[in-house]
C-alpha cells in the first residue's frame, strides 16, 4: 500500500493534519521495517495502528459531544447575558426612580421647611392679633354685661314710662271727662237741650227690677249720663244720653256706649250713645256709624242721624 492510499485511508477517520503524521510515521516504520521488522512485529503494529484508531474515534466522539455541551453552555451564557442585560435595566430603571423619588422627597422637604417657615411667621403675626382678639372678647364680654345692665335699665324705665303713661292718660281721660262733664250743654247743644248730668242713683229706682246685679255694674261704670230732650222722629221727646270719654277714642269705647244705652232702653226709653275724645280714626267713626253711635271729635260731630235712629 502506498502513502497516499494510507493518507486517504486515516483521512476518513481521523483529521487531516493527524492523518498526515500518522501517514509519515508509518511510511518511517514501514522503511524501518522493510529493513528490520518480522511478520510477528508487523502483526503487533497493525493492531496497534487498530487500536489507535479506536482511540482517535473515541476521542471524536468525545469531541462532539464537548462541542454539544460547549454549544449548550454558549447558548446560557447569551440568555444569561441577556438576563443580567435587562437585570441591568430595570435596575437602572430602578435607580432612575429611586433618584426621582430621592428628587421629589428633597423638594417635599424643602416645601415642608417653607411651610414651617411660614407657619411660623403667621403664628408671629397672629400672636398680636390673638392678643387683640383676647382683648376684644374681654370688651365684648363687659359689652355684653353692660347691655345687659342697660337693657334692664331700660326696661324699668319702660316700666315707668308705661306707668306714668297710663296715669297721664288716666289724668287726661278724667280731666277731658270732667271737661265734657261741665260742658257737656255746649257740646251737646245742637242737638240736645235742657241738658241735666245723672248719677246712676238718680235713675235706680226706676230701673229696679229692668236690670240684672250684672248690667248695674256694668251701667255704673258709664263715664257720663245725661237727659235733656231731642228730636227723634221729628218729635221732641225726652232722651238720656250714655258717653263714654277717652283721649284717643277706640272700638272699646264705641261697644261699652252702644252696651250701656241699650241697658236703658230696656225700661224703654229714648237712648243715645255718644262717645267724646280729641282722637278718632276714621274707621272707627265709620264702626261708630255701623253701631248707631254718635262719635265727637277734638269739638267735630259724627253719625248723629244714626245715633238718634237707634235710640
Amino acid at each position: 500500500m502506498g502513502t497516499f492510499r494510507i493518507f486517504e485511508e486515516l483521512s476518513q477517520v481521523m483529521d487531516a493534519a493527524t492523518a498526515r503524521k500518522l501517514t509519515e510515521i508509518l511510511d518511517a516504520m514501514y522503511t524501518d521495517l522493510q529493513q528490520t521488522v518480522t511478520k510477528g512485529d508487523f502483526q503487533e503494529l497493525k493492531s496497534a495502528i487498530a487500536d489507535l484508531a479506536r482511540v482517535q474515534t473515541n476521542a471524536e466522539s468525545q469531541l462532539g459531544r464537548l462541542e454539544t455541551v460547549t454549544a449548550g453552555l454558549a447558548d446560557a451564557q447569551n440568555q444569561t447575558g441577556q438576563h443580567l442585560a435587562e437585570l441591568a435595566e430595570k435596575q437602572s430603571l430602578t435607580e432612575q426612580r429611586i433618584a426621582e423619588l430621592a428628587d421629589r422627597q428633597a423638594r417635599t422637604e424643602q416645601q415642608v421647611a417653607a411651610l414651617a417657615e411660614a407657619q411660623k411667621s403667621v403664628e408671629q403675626r397672629l400672636s398680636p392679633l390673638e392678643s387683640a382678639i383676647a382683648d376684644l372678647v374681654q370688651a365684648q364680654t363687659q359689652l355684653t354685661l353692660a347691655q345687659k345692665e342697660t337693657e334692664t335699665a331700660l326696661k324699668e324705665l319702660i316700666r315707668r314710662v308705661d306707668v306714668h303713661d297710663q296715669r297721664l292718660a288716666k289724668l287726661d281721660g278724667r280731666t277731658l271727662e270732667t271737661q265734657f262733664r261741665d260742658k257737656a250743654a255746649a257740646y251737646l247743644g245742637r242737638v240736645l237741650r235742657r241738658t241735666r248730668v245723672l248719677s246712676v242713683g238718680d235713675i235706680a229706682d226706676d230701673l229696679e227690677g229692668v236690670l240684672t246685679p250684672e248690667e248695674w255694674d256694668d251701667l255704673r261704670m258709664a263715664d257720663i249720663i245725661l237727659s235733656g230732650r231731642a228730636d227723634v222722629g221729628g218729635q221732641k221727646t225726652d232722651v238720656f244720653v250714655v258717653v263714654e270719654v277717652s283721649v284717643t277714642v277706640d272700638a272699646t269705647d264705641v261697644e261699652r256706649a252702644a252696651r250701656r244705652a241699650a241697658l236703658l232702653r230696656k225700661k224703654g226709653w229714648k237712648a243715645i250713645a255718644v262717645t267724646a275724645g280729641d282722637n278718632a280714626t276714621d274707621e272707627l267713626v265709620s264702626l261708630a256709624a255701623h253701631r248707631g253711635v254718635a262719635v265727637l271729635r277734638d269739638g267735630q260731630e259724627f253719625n248723629w242721624p244714626q245715633a238718634l235712629a237707634a235710640a
